[in-house]
């Protein structure tokens, strides 16, 4: 019922054209942070959890995160550990070339390890059937080739290359910049959009540049938490951004087109 309630005012404020949802999910979220910068296979992983994981019944969804080129988490440490503050963990690789989506899906499996490790801090703490992937440019596209493994639930490729776009597996959340001129709106639209064989969100924000996305993601952040508690943990506000009404199709400041799966 409450979530009922707090949907129907989120909709409501959202005929002014602003989007509450988006401003909701850009506010941090109930759980703090842990950090480890050295871990995973080879020690070559940073992970955020939330802190005190594994002291509760609740089961924590997993996000692996590809960087962009010459990029590393530390650049991209205000979103992760966002997107951490609201239960999930993220495993992102520290390589500086995430293109394949190798490193990712070595992450994925680390964690899942973990789970089933009774020495591990994350013994027993993993949502195992709630994976989703997300990365940035260079890392979008790894993303992409990450989706093609069936464990992925979801993906949000941010300003991507392109990859294997034929293999993705479940929706995908795709996002540019109108004002990126690395990796231009135009190219992700006809490079991973129109491909794609599978449920497809395509969002541009308007004044997005190519470097928007590091740091705390500015103007992606709200967004992206959204798509992950929809895709990942169900939830109902997260979901009206994306379906029905779709706040995020009424926000002045985005341009926005969906597709069915194939």
């Amino acid at each position: 019922m409450a979530h009922r309630i707090f949907l129907s005012l989120l909709l409501a404020c959202s005929v002014a054209g602003a989007d509450p949802i988006e401003d909701f999910f850009g506010l941090p979220g109930p759980f703090s942070v842990v950090k480890d910068t050295s871990t995973g296979p080879g020690n070559d992983f940073t992970l955020y959890t939330p802190a005190g994981i594994g002291s509760t019944s609740f089961l924590h969804p997993v996000i692996t995160w590809g960087n962009g080129t010459f990029a590393t988490p530390a650049l991209y440490d205000g979103l992760l550990e966002h997107l951490a503050s609201y239960g999930f963990v993220i495993i992102a690789s520290n390589a500086l070339f995430t293109g394949s989506g190798s490193q990712m899906i070595e992450g994925v499996d680390w964690v899942l390890a973990e789970n089933d490790n009774p020495a591990s801090s994350l013994f027993g703490a993993i949502d195992t059937g709630a994976v989703g992937a997300t990365g940035h440019s260079q890392g979008g596209g790894g993303t992409i080739n990450a989706g093609n493994d069936p464990r992925v639930r979801c993906t949000a490729p941010i300003q991507p290359i392109p990859g294997d776009e034929q293999g993705l597996q479940g929706p995908m959340f795709l996002l540019a910049g109108g004002a990126d001129f690395i990796v231009p709106a135009s190219s992700v639209e006809s490079n991973v959009y129109d491909p794609s064989p599978v449920t497809t969100f395509y969002g541009v924000l308007d004044n997005g540049t190519h470097f928007d996305p590091l740091g705390d993601g500015n103007g992606y952040r709200g967004y992206v938490t959204a798509w992950f508690n929809f895709c990942l943990r169900g939830n109902p506000v997260a979901a009206a951004a994306f379906i029905g009404p779709c706040t995020l199709c009424n926000n002045p400041d985005w341009t926005v087109q969906r597709k069915a799966g194939q």
